[in-house]
């Protein structure tokens, strides 16, 4: 497993509230020769290219913000990386993924809140989009930079996207990561109570076999990585999994949540898995969404 993030991209509206993607992505777990690149995406007109002047006045507030990267770095005491900005045209989800592609990014870094017209629906169309079309993993940041995360909770279903969910949990977390806590959440089928009868000897074996079934479940994911060298938590809950991975957020104080898509080619590949959807939506911390190994990008 890579231990470190070698291309990071961020996507910027230029507003105050979107500096603090780039915040985070500065302090993340960057490999020595790390590079981190911004980009600006304008609407295109009527097919063409923007206003010259809008133009101009984007490629300069790009500037300002590698500037003043560059000097927070700095006096920080911290390494700064390779430092560039690229102003794209078009529509917006769209040139985030070709510019990481362009680039190899490991991670697409996005602020969840912003000005208009980027964070009109923001989670309801750039971010969702650029989860459910794109190849590269993708960060949400809801909250501002305070530290490096420290409570990351990891989210698995035991399917191929788990592993994905892992390796990115750690390779975010960084090497001094004190502990991840990795959750997994297991319902009841009411068809299972019906059929066995609504005894409550019945409700008791049944409830004590989806939960030994879901601990494997976690502890088949645990061993299938490699090296691992941080100390885990097991999570095991029953419910809804949307409601299961939105309480547990608040019970760990988690300040990063880790969910995975299945990837997926062509219908198929646009529905995001509606428990990632729920954390891009309602999760009060910052979201890491993972994908897995099959995944691939649909655009070309």
């Amino acid at each position: 497993m890579e231990p470190s993030l070698h291309r990071v991209l961020v996507a910027t509206d230029l507003s105050r509230q979107a500096t603090r993607a780039l915040h985070r992505a500065l302090h993340l777990p960057l490999a020595p020769a790390a590079s981190v690149c911004l980009v600006h995406v304008l609407p295109d007109v009527d097919g063409g290219r923007p206003d010259e002047d809008v133009e101009a006045e984007a490629r300069r507030r790009l500037e300002e913000l590698l500037a003043q990267a560059r000097a927070e770095v700095q006096a920080a005491g911290g390494r700064v990386p390779e430092l560039s900005a690229k102003l794209a045209v078009g529509r917006v989800f769209e040139q985030i993924i070709r510019t990481a592609q362009a680039i190899s990014a490991d991670l697409i870094v996005l602020g969840a809140r912003g000005r208009a017209p980027f964070h009109q629906h923001l989670l309801g169309t750039t971010a969702e989009r650029v989860a459910r079309v794109g190849d590269v993993p993708l960060l949400v940041v809801r909250r501002p930079f305070r530290r490096s995360y420290r409570r990351i909770l990891a989210a698995i279903d035991g399917s191929d996207a788990s592993q994905a969910v892992l390796q990115l949990a750690l390779r975010v977390g960084g090497a001094d990561l004190p502990l991840l806590r990795v959750l997994h959440a297991y319902q009841v089928p009411f068809a299972g109570f019906v059929s066995l009868g609504a005894t409550a000897e019945a409700r008791r074996r049944l409830l004590g076999q989806l939960r030994a079934q879901a601990e494997e479940v976690v502890a088949a994911c645990l061993e299938q990585m490699e090296g691992l060298q941080v100390r885990c938590k097991a999570i095991v809950r029953r419910g809804e999994p949307r409601a299961v991975l939105l309480a547990e957020v608040d019970r760990q104080r988690a300040d990063l949540l880790v969910v995975g898509t299945h990837g997926r080619t062509g219908l198929a590949h646009f529905l995001l898995g509606s428990v990632a959807e729920a954390a891009m939506r309602c999760a009060p911390c910052d979201v890491l969404v993972a994908r897995s190994a099959s995944g691939g990008s649909v655009l070309t």
